[in-house]
């Protein structure tokens, strides 16, 4: 007992100081996280800033609340009572919290009016602490210097709940409400998808917007977060034009920078991304020595294609308002463009346009072992030599596999896979991202199949190539599926390797095309997903992502809405959704552009006239896309 009572002493003793320290500690773990966390990091640390994040506001509470308790007893004169002067501000200052953190969570702005009380009580009790503190006995020098503190103090914690209040949803929706009520009182504003097509498809009526108007562009991308449409199409307009003529380095850059406003718009105090005090965060990392460790340790490995595959998405959506987007209906059917436009411009779509008809998290799934398949072509990689590639320059360089550093066709292959990859990990860890109605268990299914695989063929030799398991796994497969007939009778889909068997009939009919046009086929395919995936993500999951460091189909998704694309919101919103007044529908509205059910936006496009009349339609459409793509940089910016 003794023991104990002497910790409870020292405890009672030492309890404001050991406060007041894992305060600050807290409060520099924010400032670093404050940069980190807007980038992917380790999955170790954002536990940590999440952890700092709830404990920089319970901690200053509580050192607060100890202050409070400790003037309810004889105080006395020393030291004690000097630095209590001054940590009753410095813990509200620490409560106002890092204005790079604010939010850690897009919901935490929904309680800004709990923040408003918080701040209210705790404003109350630092100044009863320093009036108790404070009793003539210090020298003035010492008084200004916590009334100095006091001042910034008191101004964080107003700050925080109205930085709280302005990241609401409720006033981003705010934001748009000039733009409905100048709607309902200027008619003639109101133009339907018909005008925005004819003037964007206009040379002569989009100048007119830009020569004419005056009102600066505004990019700004708010509304969007909070899923309202645009409803004016001259803005519409004049945001297309002026975004169009970028190229893609440009382009990807303005992205950047929007993101970056609206994520400081959302989770921080900041207002302006190039401020002075935005930098402070990276200024205080770099004079530490640490910005390198950083960079290595703590983020992901970065997609090395972002910006090419950006440069992709930009030159198919150019070249569709370029070739194919003539009317509404065509329009409509580009933006529900999910392989099909690429398979029928390659002539493959009668082959291979069944693996775009169901689901689309299967047909994600199934291109995505399909892109494997081809990367680790098991005919190419059994005869393929490593030493005649060890040389600077490789004379039968196109002959090596893709997955050969020397093979002439490698970057384009790798930016298939880091496509392929991450419209996988959307699957499987990020399926509301993905589409509505995902079904993450596909991921499972497709594991059994091959663990079954596996299992089957482990113990045939020559079936494994020691030394890299893909390559082993490959050539089981191919043994299985390819070379091992048809499953025996009885068995379920699971045994039978349903879709890894689905998957393998896609990659068989690619390798049969020559490598160049295998690449683009499976290069194209995926440039259409990505852009249908995020078209049809809605704007509060990119909003809610911005969190935890940007997906990058949040970039695909505001530069689709940049280059005139349509977002779910204005799908979901526009005419031909609903019925007239005498029961009848729109009559050029396309079946696929019917939006009702998430089952039904996972379907994908209407394929009622046949797998012929669709092939005629993609081959009409552009024949320069993905031209140019084997000379796109492959560094990041």
């Amino acid at each position: 007992m003794a023991g104990v009572s002497a910790a409870l002493q020292w405890w009672e003793e030492s309890q404001l100081r050991i406060l007041v320290i894992a305060s600050l500690v807290i409060q520099y773990i924010l400032l670093v996280g404050s940069v980190a966390r807007r980038y992917p990091i380790r999955s170790w640390f954002r536990p940590i800033i999440w952890l700092a994040y709830l404990g920089s506001d319970a901690i200053a509470i509580y050192g607060l609340a100890t202050l409070f308790n400790r003037h309810r007893k004889p105080q006395n004169d020393g030291d004690e009572g000097i630095l209590e002067l001054l940590w009753a501000p410095i813990l509200l200052i620490h409560l106002g919290g890092q204005d790079g953190i604010t939010a850690y969570n897009i919901e935490d702005n929904e309680l800004w009016t709990r923040h408003i009380l918080t701040s209210v009580s705790q404003v109350t009790v630092a100044v009863y602490v320093f009036w108790k503190s404070w009793q003539g006995r210090f020298e003035k020098i010492l008084l200004a210097a916590a009334q100095a503190l006091f001042i910034p103090g008191i101004l964080k914690c107003i700050e925080k709940p109205l930085a709280f209040n302005r990241a609401s949803i409720n006033s981003l929706v705010s934001l748009g409400e000039p733009i409905r009520r100048s709607i309902h009182t200027h008619k003639l504003r109101i133009d339907p998808l018909e005008d925005f097509i004819d003037k964007a498809t206009s040379p002569i009526g989009a100048s007119e917007y830009l020569l004419t108007s005056a009102t600066p562009v505004d990019f700004t991308p708010y509304k969007l977060f909070v899923d309202l449409a645009s409803p004016s199409v001259e803005d519409r307009i004049r945001v297309l034009l002026s975004f169009s003529t970028l190229d893609g380095n440009h382009a990807y850059c303005k992205l950047q920078h929007w993101l970056s406003n609206t994520f400081l718009l959302l989770y921080t105090k900041k207002k302006d991304s190039l401020s002075a005090t935005g930098n402070i965060p990276r200024w205080v990392v770099g004079v530490l020595g640490c910005a390198d460790f950083l960079q290595q340790h703590w983020h992901m490995k970065s997609c090395s294609s972002s910006l090419s595959i950006t440069k992709l998405v930009l030159q198919y959506v150019k070249d569709g308002w370029k070739h194919h987007i003539k009317d509404v209906s065509s329009y409509r059917k580009f933006n529900d463009n999910r392989g099909q436009f690429t398979l029928g411009h390659e002539g493959c779509y009668e082959d291979l346009g069944w693996s775009l008809d169901g689901a689309f998290d299967e047909s994600v799934l199934l291109w995505h072992l399909a892109t494997d398949f081809c990367y680790y072509d098991t005919v190419v990689s059994r005869s393929h030599h490593g030493l005649l590639c060890t040389q600077d320059s490789c004379p039968h360089a196109y002959a090596c596999p893709a997955w050969c550093k020397r093979s002439g066709h490698h970057k384009r292959a790798i930016r298939c896979r880091e496509m392929s990859n991450y419209m996988m990990y959307l699957l499987f860890l990020n399926p509301e991202m993905l589409m509505a109605g995902t079904r993450r268990n596909l991921c499972t299914t497709a594991y059994d199949e091959l663990k079954d695989i596996v299992e089957e063929r482990e113990k045939i030799d020559g079936t494994i190539v020691e030394g890299d398991e893909e390559i082993g796994l490959t050539q089981m497969i191919y043994a299985t599926v390819d070379g091992g007939g048809s499953p025996p009778p009885g068995c379920t889909q699971q045994q039978q390797g349903g879709i890894v068997r689905d998957a393998w009939s896609i990659a068989r009919v690619l390798s049969n095309l020559p490598e160049e046009k295998m690449w683009g086929v499976i290069e194209g395919v995926w440039v259409e997903m990505l852009c249908f995936s995020a078209a049809r993500c809605r704007g509060y999951l990119h909003a809610k992502g911005l969190g935890t460091g940007v997906e990058y189909l949040t970039y695909v998704w505001l530069l689709l809405y940049y280059i005139g694309m349509e977002t779910l919101a204005a799908k979901l919103q526009r005419a031909d959704h609903h019925y007239h007044h005498n029961g009848g529908e729109h009559g050029d509205a396309p079946s696929s552009s019917h939006v009702s059910t998430a089952q039904e936006e996972a379907a994908g496009p209407s394929r009622s006239n046949g797998g012929a009349t669709e092939e005629e339609h993609a081959k009409g459409q552009s024949a320069t896309c993905y031209h140019d793509s084997d000379e796109i940089v492959e560094e990041m910016v």
